[in-house]
């Protein structure tokens, strides 16, 4: 019964998503469509479920941790791999007029003026600057909702983010 009760549940759930996403298509420059794993990424996010998104590339992983802070009144840390993904991030929540904070551009020491003033709902941020024990410390008091690494298979030592990010590696 409580695995017939859940999937019932996800159901409901899953359509109230997609009833909502076309609200917000009417409002912003957004797809049309949600795939299901959008969906279902969206929603474990929502219920504060740590989440493993795989999918090939260009299928619309990264929609999802953008699109989740639509339905949710906290703020998400995204960390993108690569000054690219970070730049089609920014353009994306642009589009969306999402209220985001890039930190890359922000010097260490007024981040957390910024994020006092602006109230963002999503902060974008390379490895690098989170690693920062100065960001660290003004980022305590941000209501997290979720946190996103873009890429994270990119995090593996042996194969990853230290191959093309070396001064990265004594962060791990």
């Amino acid at each position: 019964f409580y695995k017939s009760f859940q999937i019932t549940s996800m159901e409901i759930e899953r359509e109230k998503i997609k009833s909502a996403w076309v609200a917000l298509c009417q409002q912003y420059s957004v797809p049309k469509q949600l795939y299901k794993h959008q969906v279902d990424t969206i929603l474990l996010l929502l219920g504060g479920d740590h989440v493993f998104c795989g999918s090939p590339t260009g299928s619309g992983k990264t929609l999802p941790q953008l699109a989740t802070v639509l339905f949710t009144s906290g703020c998400a840390l995204i960390i993108p791999p690569l000054q690219t993904i970070e730049a089609q991030m920014c353009s994306v929540c642009d589009n969306w007029k999402i209220n985001y904070l890039n930190l890359s551009s922000i010097c260490e020491s007024s981040i957390g003026d910024r994020i006092e003033s602006e109230k963002p709902q999503i902060i974008i941020a390379s490895i690098e600057k989170i690693s920062d024990p100065i960001v660290q410390k003004q980022m305590l008091s941000v209501n997290l909702v979720y946190i996103s690494l873009d890429e994270a298979q990119v995090l593996d030592p042996e194969t990853g983010w230290t191959q093309f990010r070396p001064y990265t590696a004594e962060t791990w």
